[in-house]
């Protein structure tokens, strides 16, 4: 997807409505209710060390707070690094059990431009992460909150591997 789609569509599904002029994803102080803007730099942070980073890399953004709530886990990972694109797989699942696929949860993913799963993928999933770190951020957020149902105080952690 190029950036220019994935941000608009960021935007049309973080905000509901139409791009934000220039059709640039929100500034942090213009994130929508619910949002972290702290979290958001973080994931931001991270993206940015993915990208700066020489090799085949993982990022893994995990729910750790809610999913000892309700018991579903909630995960975007990255792969890639420094050169290329990333690939990003999201996960929502009760314990090992098979990816949640509501009609809602495929339209809002698909929407972000990712694939649903399938025999080759068993997650939600995007193979050219392109867009800047901003809007990678936001996009992350979205699927967190407004995809995957995560409250708004949800836990972030964050594993690297190599």
């Amino acid at each position: 997807m190029r950036p220019a789609v994935l941000a608009a569509a960021l935007v049309l599904l973080a905000c509901g409505g139409a791009p934000v002029t220039g059709g640039r994803t929100p500034t942090a102080g213009a994130l929508p209710a619910g949002f972290s803007g702290d979290r958001v730099a973080r994931i931001q942070a991270e993206i940015d060390w993915l990208r700066a980073t020489s090799g085949f890399l993982s990022l893994v953004l995990t729910d750790t707070s809610d999913s000892a709530k309700d018991g579903l886990n909630r995960y975007v990972q990255f792969l890639g690094g420094q050169p290329g694109p990333l690939f990003a797989e999201a996960s929502i699942r009760k314990g090992n059990g098979p990816n949640l696929s509501d009609a809602d949860t495929i339209a809002a993913l698909g929407k972000l431009g990712f694939s649903t799963p399938d025999a080759g993928h068993p997650n939600y999933w995007n193979a050219q992460i392109t867009a800047p770190s901003h809007d990678v951020a936001v996009m992350v957020e979205t699927i967190f909150i407004q995809v995957f149902k995560a409250s708004p105080a949800y836990q972030l952690d964050v594993r690297r591997g190599t």
